[in-house]
């Protein structure tokens, strides 16, 4: 008996890999293992009667189509989604939000080459050596950490 059941083809959404679904039918994963997210709750991909995945939107499909992560992320996470996404200045503030967020990147890089940079000077030239640098060095060192600790998280 022939089908003709259109499939939406197998797909890798940088997190984790779907299978060819048949057109109609939801499939669900466990959530990555990643920051901000519970991998015991089911993340989802929805495939249309066309053989598409669907989009993010109603009636939206495309051959990459949308993975619906939001069961994921922990509930205070989807309360600050809920609050952004309620009025038309959205863009807006994810906008501000990214330009915020470089800018902090750029901060941080800015701080951590100085700080390398002098915990190179105070290792160097040790005929500068004075109980100002003794404890200098070990903040520095210390600050070194913590910025590279904020930039990698």
């Amino acid at each position: 008996m022939l089908t003709d059941t259109r499939y939406c083809k197998a797909y890798y959404d940088s997190f984790l890999c779907w299978g060819p679904t048949p057109g109609g039918h939801t499939t669900f994963q466990k959530c990555p293992n990643v920051r901000l997210s519970d991998p015991t709750q089911l993340a989802f991909r929805t495939c249309h009667m066309s053989g598409q995945w669907l989009g993010r939107r109603l009636n939206e499909t495309s051959a990459a189509g949308w993975t619906n992560y939001t069961p994921c992320f922990p509930i205070d996470v989807k309360l600050l989604f809920d609050k952004v996404s309620e009025d038309e200045n959205s863009q807006l503030k994810f906008e501000i939000a990214r330009n915020t967020r470089i800018l902090e990147i750029v901060g941080f890089s800015i701080s951590l080459v100085a700080l390398l940079v002098s915990l190179f000077l105070f290792s160097h030239f040790r005929l500068v050596f004075t109980y100002n640098l003794f404890i200098l060095k070990p903040v520095a060192l210390f600050n070194s950490r913590w910025c590279l600790a904020k930039l990698l998280w």
